[in-house]
């Protein structure tokens, strides 16, 4: 049984047997960003989001996608959830998207996909690219990252994050 935070969150989607989509726990391996942040991800049919910061989290994050959920999956670094399923509200209801979250619980970007629906993602190890299974088809992304900058005299320097596996190779 899952503690009393997912218990909250089926709670807050109104009614009991509100059923579990997607769970995935980022498994520190690329690092941590910050110790303190969820890494244990829940997601509901009906569109809520459980990010806890681990199994017996008191206090986890909930959040509304506004979706009818398929799944859901942490980039390889933990920064990023990337949550699948169709929109439920407005003119595109039933379209399928993939959103995403940083690890706050805060809502990023969203994909809009053709077809039916999303059941199934996954990132690619570096964490700049998504595969999504959308009905008979595969449909590969690119993700780009958010990347420091500034202007020093008449140059520009960027800079990004590297993954704890392998610096700039």
């Amino acid at each position: 049984p899952v503690g009393s935070g997912a218990e909250a969150a089926a709670a807050a989607g109104g009614g009991g047997g509100v059923r579990i989509c997607a769970l995935d726990w980022y498994d520190g391996t690329g690092g941590f960003e910050d110790p303190s942040l969820p890494t244990l991800a829940i997601a509901f049919e009906n569109g809520r989001l459980q990010l806890m910061r681990g199994h017996d989290d008191a206090a986890p994050l909930l959040v509304d996608t506004g979706m009818t959920l398929t799944t859901a999956k942490w980039n390889p670094q933990g920064t990023v959830l990337a949550v699948a399923g169709a929109n439920t509200s407005g003119a595109g209801s039933g379209t399928p998207y993939v959103q995403f979250y940083d690890s706050r619980g805060r809502h990023l970007r969203n994909l809009k996909l053709p077809g039916r629906g999303v059941r199934s993602l996954t990132w690619e190890g570096t964490g700049l690219r998504l595969a999504m299974a959308v009905d008979c088809f595969i449909f590969f992304a690119n993700v780009r990252p958010p990347y420091k900058w500034a202007a020093m005299g008449g140059s520009i320097a960027g800079a990004a994050a590297a993954s704890a596996g392998g610096g700039a190779g």
